[in-house]
């Protein structure tokens, strides 16, 4: 599942920078603001409708110190150390992409 997320977190950004360029070409930035607000909309609602709560249990009140050492116990599985290490990695390097191509297309001059 983790691995089907992150695919998915680098595949979209890629189509975002063409179909937000088509948009933005044909309707302006307030299309671009309209299609994100819309595929949010979207998206809730589909959650709520059909996405069901997975948790059978009634939470009374939360935790703080039961939800931190939950979270230190994951420190403590090394498949999940690797994953996350792997993720962050790939990540922030593909961000660190993003951040900079707009500056080199426009110092090569490819920029609009």
């Amino acid at each position: 599942a983790f691995a089907l997320v992150s695919g998915i977190m680098v595949v979209v950004p890629i189509f975002s920078f063409i179909s937000g360029g088509v948009v933005g070409e044909l309707i302006g930035w307030q299309g671009t603001m309209l299609v994100v607000g819309l595929s949010g909309c979207i998206s809730m609602a589909l959650n709520y409708f059909f996405l069901q709560e997975t948790n059978l249990y009634k939470l009374e009140k939360l935790d703080p110190r039961g939800l931190l050492k939950n979270y230190l116990s994951l420190l403590g599985i090394r498949d999940f150390n690797a994953f996350m290490f792997a993720t962050a990695c790939n990540s922030g390097i593909f961000f660190s992409l993003i951040g900079f191509l707009p500056f080199e297309f426009a110092r090569r001059g490819l920029s609009s």
